[in-house]
């Protein structure tokens, strides 16, 4: 599957490429966009292959933050130069936002496993609750 979906970037980028040839910003654009998704695609594709502890996995959320972050401001200076200027400032906000908050996710927040242990057991034990169905059965039988 990851395969394919290089492949189908590739042709894609080769055929917007051979469209935008005369157009140097579109051109910069496309072949930017490309490196790196691939670049981010590869860093994700060694992320999952690294051990859940290691120091190597830890060290690998710099370049897919980076890249991210990259692809996210790429988007909105492409999108912002077709738009009036209040929604430019939406899109750089959101933009900013989105690359702040995978920030946060990637490097500060810390998830307690205890907290999120104990919130799997009562999702757990909600849904075997909800799931009986001797309390309907009974219902229906006295219809």
């Amino acid at each position: 599957m990851p395969l394919l979906v290089i492949l189908i970037l590739t042709v894609t980028s080769v055929f917007s490429v051979i469209r935008a040839r005369h157009d140097v910003p579109t051109l910069a654009f496309i072949i930017s966009m490309y490196v790196c998704l691939v670049l981010l695609f590869y860093c994700l594709y060694v992320h999952d292959t690294l051990p859940a502890n290691s120091q190597q996995k830890e060290k690998m959320r710099v370049p897919i933050w980076f890249l991210a972050t990259i692809l996210n401001v790429l988007f909105a200076y492409r999108v912002s130069t077709m738009l009036p200027l209040t929604l430019d400032c939406l899109v750089w906000a959101m933009a900013g936002s989105t690359s702040l908050l995978g920030f946060y996710v990637f490097f500060i927040y810390k998830e307690d496993k205890s907290k999120s242990l104990a919130a799997a057991n009562i999702k757990t034990h909600i849904r075997v609750k909800s799931v009986d169905s001797e309390p309907f059965v009974a219902a229906a039988e006295k219809v």
